[in-house]
C-alpha cells in the first residue's frame, strides 16, 4: 500500500482510522488472492481501491447505524457502579473490566433492539390488529439477560502483554491477545441469535483499539459445562461459521487463529465443512484440535501447546470450571 493511497483513503473517510484504512486495504488485497505489492496507477490498484472504498463505506455505515461512536461513558459508569459489590467470583475479580465491557455491550444492544421495536410499533398502518398484538407481546420483555460467553482475561501471573488501556492481557505464543470462548454458556432458548450477534459486535469493538493492528487468537472450547445451557453440536458448527465471517467482515485483519477444541473424531468432518463457506484465507486460520468433548474431558494440551503455553491453558480451564453451576 503506497503512502498516496493511504492518504487518499484517509481524506475520503475521515471517520476511519489510519489503521482501519490499511487493514481494509490489506483484506481486500488478500480476498483477491494478491499477496504482492500493488503498484499505484495500475488496473489492479484501481480495482482494489474501489473495493476498499466500498468495504469502508459499509463498515462506517454499520458503525453509524449502531451508534458505535456515541459517547457511552455514563452507561459504563452506571453499570460499573452496580457491579462493584459483585466481585466475589475469582474469575470476575481477575477480569473485572472485561465483565463491565460485556454488560455495557449488552446494554447498548438492548437500546438498539428497543429502538427497532418502537419503530415497528409506530408504523401502525402496516399492521393488522392481530399483528400489532404480536408485536406488543414481543416488546413487553425489554430486559434480557445475555450470559457472557466470550472473555478477554487479564492476569499478571501468566503469559501476558500490556494493552493500550494499561491492563495485562493473556496472549498466545506469538503475543496475540486471547479471546476465550465458551459457547456452551449461550442460552439460545431465551436469547436470540441476533441479540448475541449484536452484543458480540459491541464487545469486540470496545475491546479492540481502532488505532492498532493487534490480532487475536480465539480459543473456542466446545465442551459442555455443569449447569450450563449446553446447546447442541449443530448450533456450535453454525456459530463458528458466523463468528468467523463476522471477524472477517467487521474486523478484517484481526484474526490470527480460531482454535476449536476438543472436536470428537466422528464430528471432524462436520466441523471441516465450516471451511467450505469461508474465504481461503479465513479457512486457513481455523485450527481443529481433536479430542473427547465431554464435560470432564481433559484439555488436549499436547496439541494446544503449539499455540498457547501450558500455564495459560491451565488458567482458562480454571476459569471454565469456576463457572460451573452445581445441580
Amino acid at each position: 500500500m503506497t503512502a498516496e493511497t493511504l492518504i487518499l483513503l484517509e481524506q475520503k473517510f475521515p471517520k476511519a482510522t489510519k489503521a482501519e484504512c490499511r487493514r481494509f486495504w490489506d483484506a481486500c488485497r488478500r480476498n483477491n488472492n494478491n499477496n504482492e505489492v500493488v503498484t499505484a496507477g495500475t488496473k489492479d490498484a484501481t480495482v482494489l481501491l474501489v473495493e476498499t472504498e466500498k468495504a469502508l463505506e459499509e463498515y462506517l455505515e454499520w458503525r453509524r447505524r449502531l451508534g458505535m461512536d456515541e459517547d457511552k461513558g455514563n452507561d459504563s459508569q452506571s453499570i460499573e457502579s452496580k457491579n462493584n459489590n459483585n466481585n466475589k467470583d475469582p474469575t470476575t475479580t481477575t477480569n473485572h473490566h472485561d465483565a463491565i465491557l460485556w454488560k455495557k455491550s449488552c446494554h447498548r444492544c438492548e437500546q438498539i433492539m428497543m429502538m427497532r421495536k418502537q419503530q415497528v410499533s409506530s408504523n401502525k398502518a402496516s399492521f393488522t390488529t392481530k399483528e400489532k398484538r404480536k408485536t406488543k407481546d414481543k416488546s413487553a420483555k425489554t430486559s434480557i439477560h445475555v450470559p457472557q460467553f466470550v472473555f478477554s482475561h487479564n492476569s499478571n501471573k501468566h503469559n501476558n502483554k500490556t494493552s493500550t488501556s494499561g491492563r495485562s492481557q493473556l496472549v498466545d505464543n506469538q503475543g496475540n491477545q486471547i479471546l476465550h470462548v465458551l459457547p456452551a454458556l449461550m442460552d439460545i432458548q431465551n436469547v436470540t441469535a441476533e441479540w448475541y450477534g449484536r452484543t458480540l459486535q459491541f464487545y469486540l469493538d470496545g475491546l479492540l483499539n481502532r488505532e492498532s493492528h493487534d490480532k487475536v487468537t480465539v480459543l473456542l472450547d466446545v465442551r459442555p459445562g455443569e449447569g450450563w445451557p449446553n446447546p447442541m453440536a449443530v448450533f456450535m458448527v453454525n456459530f463458528i461459521r458466523k463468528i468467523a465471517k463476522m471477524l472477517q467482515g467487521r474486523f478484517p485483519g484481526r484474526l490470527e487463529k480460531l482454535i476449536v477444541f476438543p472436536v470428537p473424531k466422528p464430528a471432524l468432518g462436520i466441523f471441516h465443512a465450516v471451511r467450505w463457506v469461508l474465504s481461503t484465507e479465513l479457512a486457513e486460520k481455523i485450527v481443529l484440535v481433536s479430542g473427547s468433548a465431554e464435560r470432564k474431558s481433559p484439555l488436549p494440551k499436547h496439541e494446544l501447546k503449539t499455540y498457547i503455553s501450558e500455564d495459560v491453558l491451565d488458567f482458562t480451564e480454571t476459569v471454565r470450571v469456576a463457572k460451573f453451576v452445581p445441580g
